[in-house]
């Protein structure tokens, strides 16, 4: 047993029977009062709790390399980066998962890309997510982020190591 799927396994224990008994349940409750709202959140904390994956969300401050990371990670590049001039084409959030072959879905309104191939570290149940960077002033990014957050198991902020973290990061980190 890797140590990845080690990790996989703590997230399958028998608090999580209970937990999506749990859900189940308040979910029941919400359907009858006509809260759709809150039966699909409900809905969502059952699947990341059954998915025995582990969502790593990846993000920082914009231009800092946030995608390259998650290139170099998979080894492929399938997230769009800086170009010369150093502006990236804007994107949404981009979901990495394995799959048998490299394939790329288009997003819709509001949803993030998919992407799925044959990486190694993918096949070890890792799914990445790759966000826009988020600039100090552009709350849309970092609302769209805010809402990715409580599907990760894990966040991994890419910073720039040549210098100490900068004050908007630290707040963005905070």
């Amino acid at each position: 047993m890797t140590a990845t799927s080690t990790v996989f396994a703590a997230k399958a224990t028998a608090a999580t029977d209970s937990m999506t008994t749990l859900l189940d349940e308040l979910r029941s409750v919400t359907d009858g009062l006509g809260r759709a709202d809150l039966s699909n959140r409900l809905m969502s904390a059952r699947q990341r709790i059954t998915d025995a994956r582990l969502r790593i969300v990846v993000t920082g401050e914009s231009e800092k390399g946030i995608s390259s990371v998650v290139n170099a990670l998979v080894a492929a590049d399938v997230c769009p980066t800086a170009g010369p001039q150093g502006r990236g084409p804007g994107h949404g959030p981009i979901v990495i998962e394995f799959g048998e072959s490299r394939s790329r879905s288009t997003a819709r309104p509001g949803e993030p890309a998919e992407v799925t191939l044959p990486a190694p570290l993918l096949a070890d149940g890792i799914v990445l997510i790759d966000t826009p960077g988020v600039t100090g002033a552009d709350s849309r990014q970092a609302t769209a982020l805010l809402e990715l957050l409580p599907t990760a198991d894990a966040v991994l902020f890419v910073s720039d190591a040549s210098q100490e973290y900068t004050a908007p990061e630290i707040r963005f980190l905070q």
